[in-house]
C-alpha cells in the first residue's frame, strides 16, 4: 500500500514559515524541513511516496513521505513523476535531465526543453529541434519535431515537422502515421480517436487518419479517462454544448453551463439549477445544489453546498455538511480538494483553516499557541514552529456576516439608538449617499464635481453607512445565491434595527423618504425634534454586480 501524504497549504493565507505542512491520513503532522511549495505525492513503487518541493528560502529537491529530501533542494526546478515509469523532470541553470522516484539522476541535464514521460518516451530538444528519447537517455525516435507532444496508449504522438507547418502523428518506430495535414492535433483517446483542427473547425480521426466526425465543430478536447471528450458545436451557442464518444456520438447534452471537466464519470450541469450527469447524460442524484465544483478524480469527492449547507459530496451522491463557515477561496474561488491532496480547506467560525478529507472529516486545523485540539474532536496539527507569529484568520467571502458587513460597530450591537441620537444632534452639512456599484466608494461628505443625476441625491443633515456589501460580476457569476443570501442578510439587519428605533422614538411612518433610488429599498422615517430620522436599505444592480447599503440619516 502507498503511503498517502496530505499537503496541507492555503494559497495566498498566513503568513509565517512554515508555508506547507505535510500531513498522515490519521491527522498527524509529519517532521519536514520548511517549505514553500510542494507538488502531489506520487507512489515511488516501493511503498513509499514521493513529491517535488521546494524548500523555504532555498531550491527545490525531492522529498519523501517521512519528510526526508531524497534529492537536496538545490535545484532550480523539479516536476512531478510520471507515472508508472517513475521519473520526473528536474532543471539545474538552463539544462534539463530527468531523476527517478530514489533520488537518482536517471538522465543528465543536458536537454534545452523536456517533457513528462508519457508511455515510455519523453520529447526533448537539443539545439533547434525535438525528438525522443526512452528511460535510459537513448533517442529511439528521430526528429526533427517543432514542436512534439506526448504518445498516447496506442503508440501515437502529434508532431510538427516545422512551427508554421501541419500537424500529424507520428508512431514509436519514427514513421509519420497520419500525414500533416492538420491545423492542430490533440491526442488521442485509449478508443482511437483523437480531436484535430481544419481552419475553425473541430473533427475526429482514427488511427489511420479517416474521418470519424468531419471538421463541424467550434471546439473539441482531449479524450478523458472516462472516454468522452467536451465539444462545442458551431452556431449554437445556447445548447450545443455536450460530450462525444469515440464514435463520435454525443452521449452528453447541455447548454453554456455544462462543465468541461468530466471526473469519476460525473459532469457537473449549471444550465438551471446546479447538478451533476452520468457518463450517459442522465441525472446523477436526487436533489439540486446551490453550488458544486468539479469532482476531483483523485478522492472522488467535491466541495458543494446544499440548501444553504456547506459539505462535501463524494462520487456516490452522498452530502456531508461540515460545521464550518465557508469553503477557502483564493481570488474568489473555492480552493477545494486539490490534485493528489485528498483534502479541502474551511475557515471554522474563528476565521482559521480546517481540512476536511472526502468524509468530511477533520484531518487537520492551522491554529496558533502550540498543539491543541481541532475542530470536532478531530487530530491536533499547528503550523507554527516557536516564535513565529499566530496566523491570521482569513475573511469570509461566501458568508459574510455582521463582523464583515457592518461600518458602525455601535450599530452592530445594540446601539443604533446612540448613533441616532447623535445624528439628529449634528450641525447639518451637505450629504451624497454613494452607490458602490456606480461611482464607488467615497466619503458621504464629499459633494464635489456631482451635477445631473447625482445632484438630485443631495440632502441637508447627516449622514452614516452602517453597513455595505458589494459583490462583484466575477464572484456573483459564479456564487448565484449570494444574491438572496446577502439581501437577506440586509433585511434582516433592517428589521433589528428599525424595531430597536421603534422602541425609543415610536412607531415609524411606513416609507416616505428615498435619499436615493435604486433597484429596491426599504426604508423607516420617523420625526424627531423636527427633523427626519430615515433608517433605509438601499439595493442596486448593475453590469453583472451588486450592492446593498444600509443608512441611517437625520434630515433638516
Amino acid at each position: 500500500m502507498t503511503a498517502r501524504v496530505h499537503v496541507l497549504s492555503v494559497p495566498g493565507g498566513q503568513p509565517g514559515p512554515p508555508g506547507v505542512l505535510l500531513v498522515d491520513p490519521a491527522g498527524a503532522r509529519i517532521p519536514a524541513p520548511e517549505l514553500a511549495e510542494v507538488w502531489p505525492f506520487d507512489p515511488d513503487g516501493e511503498g513509499g511516496s514521493v513529491a517535488a518541493a521546494r524548500a523555504a528560502g532555498s531550491g527545490w529537491g525531492y522529498l519523501d513521505h517521512t519528510g526526508r529530501w531524497r534529492v537536496a533542494p538545490v535545484l532550480d526546478e523539479a516536476k512531478r513523476l510520471a507515472w508508472p515509469g517513475g521519473l520526473a523532470r528536474f532543471r539545474q541553470g538552463d539544462a534539463w535531465g530527468y531523476v527517478n522516484a530514489r533520488g537518482e539522476v536517471v538522465i543528465g541535464p543536458r536537454y534545452r526543453e523536456a517533457s513528462a514521460f508519457s508511455h515510455g518516451l519523453a520529447a526533448v530538444r537539443t539545439g533547434r529541434k525535438f525528438h525522443y528519447i526512452d528511460a535510459s537517455g537513448d533517442v529511439v525516435v528521430e526528429g526533427p519535431f517543432k514542436p512534439a507532444g506526448p504518445f498516447s496508449a496506442l503508440g501515437l504522438a502529434a508532431v510538427r515537422t516545422g512551427a508554421d507547418r501541419p500537424a500529424g502523428y507520428v508512431d514509436v518506430e519514427g514513421r509519420m502515421a497520419v500525414e500533416p495535414r492538420f491545423d492542430d492535433a490533440l491526442l488521442f483517446g485509449a478508443q482511437g480517436a483523437a480531436p484535430v483542427r481544419v481552419g475553425d473547425r473541430w473533427g475526429l480521426i482514427d488511427t489511420a487518419g479517416g474521418w470519424i466526425v468531419e471538421p463541424r465543430h467550434a471546439r473539441i478536447d482531449e479524450f478523458g479517462e472516462d472516454g468522452l471528450a467536451y465539444r462545442i458545436e458551431a452556431g449554437r451557442p445556447s445548447d450545443g454544448y455536450g460530450y462525444l464518444d469515440a464514435s463520435g456520438r454525443t452521449v452528453v447534452r447541455g447548454g453554456a453551463g455544462l462543465s468541461p471537466v468530466m471526473a469519476c464519470g460525473l459532469v457537473r450541469d449549471d444550465d438551471a439549477d446546479l447538478r451533476f450527469l452520468d457518463r450517459a447524460g442522465r441525472p446523477a442524484f436526487v436533489g439540486r445544489f446551490d453550488w458544486a465544483e468539479d469532482f476531483d478524480p483523485s478522492c472522488g469527492a467535491c466541495v458543494a453546498r446544499r440548501g444553504g449547507r456547506w459539505g462535501v459530496l463524494d462520487a456516490t451522491g452522498r452530502f456531508r455538511a461540515v460545521p464550518f463557515r465557508e469553503p477557502v477561496t483564493t481570488a474568489g474561488g473555492v480552493v477545494g480538494f486539490g490534485p493528489g491532496q485528498g483534502v479541502a480547506p474551511f475557515l471554522d467560525w474563528e476565521g482559521t483553516v480546517v481540512f476536511v478529507n472526502r468524509a468530511a472529516e477533520v484531518v487537520a486545523r492551522l491554529g496558533a499557541g502550540g498543539p491543541g485540539p481541532a475542530a470536532r474532536g478531530g487530530p491536533p496539527v499547528r503550523p507554527d514552529s516557536p516564535g513565529t507569529a499566530a496566523p491570521r484568520p482569513l475573511p469570509a467571502v461566501l458568508r459574510p456576516g455582521p463582523d464583515e458587513h457592518f461600518l458602525v460597530p455601535e450599530a452592530q450591537n445594540g446601539g443604533v439608538v446612540g448613533v441616532a441620537t447623535g445624528l439628529l444632534a449634528a450641525e447639518p452639512v451637505r450629504f451624497y449617499p454613494y452607490s458602490l456599484v456606480f461611482g464607488g466608494r467615497r466619503s458621504v461628505a464629499d459633494v464635489s464635481g456631482l451635477g445631473g443625476d447625482g445632484a438630485e441625491h443631495l440632502h441637508t443633515g447627516s449622514m452614516l453607512v452602517l453597513a455595505e456589501s458589494h459583490v462583484g460580476e466575477e464572484l456573483w457569476g459564479t456564487y448565484r445565491f449570494l444574491a438572496d443570501q446577502e439581501g437577506g442578510a440586509f433585511a434582516a439587519y433592517f428589521a433589528d434595527l428599525a424595531a430597536q428605533l421603534a422602541g425609543h422614538f415610536g412607531e415609524p411612518e411606513c416609507d416616505t423618504v428615498r435619499l436615493r433610488n435604486g433597484d429596491g429599498n426599504t426604508g423607516r422615517v420617523w420625526y424627531v425634534n423636527g427633523r427626519r430620522l430615515v433608517l433605509e436599505v438601499y439595493t442596486h444592480c448593475g453590469d453583472g454586480d451588486f450592492e446593498h447599503q444600509l443608512w441611517l440619516a437625520a434630515l433638516v
